[in-house]
């Protein structure tokens, strides 16, 4: 009598890995084991990420480019040693992961949500994929400081100012403990082909090696070493709230940004990690702050969840129609740091040498683009894109909807003056002078002014305003009052009920 033999094939999860490149603390992979089914890690090169934008450039910049690749480099790692392997395709994410459910008896696919509208499309796309054939579909929160599931409210109630967000959600909601590396992981007998695992030159034809490595490492190791130094060993979040407005300097900030927004750190550690130093150590207004920041974070993924594609709209979140300015030669000024005013061009530079810019930085630099170029924010917000290492779609266009004056806050026209605020934050020009070696010579008093710069000093300087450094584009009080005109107009226009009395309060 014969014997049948049947081949049988193991059904597979895929972890679709996206801004979340890390292995500890990882609720989609920590869920995905638990099934005890083999775990396939997929991590998808998107095409999108070459188009270019309104502001001509690509959408993946050298810097991030770099920090991304080293980042899957170090993740690979991380997953050879828990036995995974980690898979690499290019091409439409959606497409991508149809293909691999033709390739493999896919169980079911697990992933980490993300709220900005591409990421919500590509999710819904997915979702009704996977309906059809009969395969599940786990999201989880894996990049947020609070899971949705905890909160007083859902998604779509949570309050329009961040004010109200804090004060309701700190009282009532807990944040979830960090999730441990899993023990047990099953790898899949079976690996279809993929690609290469990238290098930044790859992900980014504009990418040059030395000039675009970015002041961090990518990756989950150096994110940990980073937070173990900064809080522990210098013990720098202890003096956060007092440091956090500086421009010069590597512990001044937190430097979290560049890993959090890649997933290389889950927000929930940092949490967990600031809290144990208030234990163990201190706590104190610049160690709250820090957590504040997060709950930022996680304040703008709401809002991007809830607004969906209005947050990159000309007219922001609150809908105020402002009649922004296309006009290519101040915004070229503008990105390549040539407006004439020094704390602005010194921080433009920076952001092209170094791939970052400091907080402080951000809102002069976008505060002058809207309120003295008034060229449309979204063009900044391209540019921002491109060159930040730290790049995430809901804080960056969230704050800038902030600074642009569309947000949905309640404060009105902002306007930064930038010699006022070089003034009090760069006070002996050494930031302005780092990357504008050209005013190397004007003493402190005239640094941050040099168009005012006395004619004696001109001469034994050899110092002439406009030569090798251009005079201002703009008066500055002047163009911001024009700007205020145009807000004013677009409140009216828009039916909006916030009142111009609060305007000249937000001038700094």
């Amino acid at each position: 009598m014969g014997v049948s033999c049947h081949f049988y094939r193991m059904e597979v999860v895929l972890l679709w890995f996206r801004a979340d490149l890390r292995v500890q603390d990882h609720p989609a992979l920590y869920r995905a084991c638990q099934l005890g089914l083999p775990v396939l890690p997929v991590f998808i090169l998107e095409d999108r990420w070459r188009s270019r934008s309104e502001a001509g450039v690509s959408r993946l910049g050298p810097f991030r480019a770099h920090f991304l690749a080293r980042s899957l480099e170090a993740l690979q790692g991380q997953l050879a040693q828990l036995g995974l392997p980690l898979l690499i395709r290019q091409g439409e994410a959606v497409a991508q992961l149809s293909r691999l459910l033709d390739e493999l008896p896919v169980a079911a696919i697990y992933a980490h949500t993300e709220p900005a509208w591409e990421e919500q499309q590509q999710e819904k796309a997915l979702k009704q994929l996977l309906d059809a054939r009969g395969i599940a579909l786990d999201l989880s929160d894996g990049n947020s400081l609070y899971n949705v599931e905890d909160m007083p409210y859902t998604a779509g109630q949570v309050p329009e100012l961040f004010t109200h967000f804090r004060k309701k959600i700190e009282p009532s909601t807990l944040v979830r403990s960090p999730l441990p590396v899993p023990s047990f992981v099953l790898a899949p007998e079976q690996i279809p082909a993929g690609c290469p695992l990238p290098d930044a030159q790859v992900l980014c034809a504009e990418y040059v090696p030395e000039r675009h490595i970015p002041e961090q490492t990518g990756g989950e190791p150096a994110a940990l070493a980073w937070l173990q130094e900064y809080i522990w060993e210098r013990q720098a979040v202890a003096t956060y709230k007092d440091t956090r407005n500086g421009l010069m300097g590597t512990h001044f900030s937190s430097r979290l940004s560049e890993w959090l927004a890649l997933g290389c750190l889950s927000p929930r550690y940092v949490y967990d990690q600031v809290r144990r130093y208030e234990h163990e150590r201190q706590k104190n207004e610049s160690t709250y702050w820090l957590q504040i920041e997060l709950l930022w974070r996680d304040y703008f993924r709401l809002m991007a969840r809830k607004h969906g594609r209005h947050l990159f709209g000309a007219d922001g979140l609150s809908r105020v129609p402002i009649a922004w300015k296309a006009d290519p030669l101040a915004f070229r000024q503008w990105c390549q740091g040539l407006t004439g005013y020094p704390l602005v061009d010194a921080a433009m530079r920076q952001l092209m040498q170094t791939g970052w810019m400091s907080n402080r930085a951000r809102q002069v630099t976008g505060s002058f683009l809207t309120k003295n170029l008034q060229v449309d924010w979204r063009w900044g917000a391209q540019w921002f894109e491109y060159w930040l290492t730290d790049y995430a779609p809901s804080s960056n266009y969230g704050n800038w909807n902030y600074v642009a004056g569309v947000g949905n806050d309640g404060s009105g026209f902002r306007f930064f003056h930038p010699v006022k605020q070089g003034e009090t934050y760069d006070p002996q020009g050494l930031f302005v002078k780092h990357f504008l070696p050209e005013l190397e010579a004007l003493p402190p008093a005239w640094v941050h002014r040099p168009w005012e710069l006395p004619g004696n000093l001109q001469r034994t300087l050899g110092f002439a305003p406009g030569t090798r450094y251009p005079a201002p584009v703009v008066d500055i009080l002047e163009s911001a009052r024009e700007a205020e005109v145009a807000y004013k107009k677009g409140l009216v226009d828009g039916n909006h009920k916030k009142s111009y009395s609060r305007i000249r309060k937000f001038v700094k």
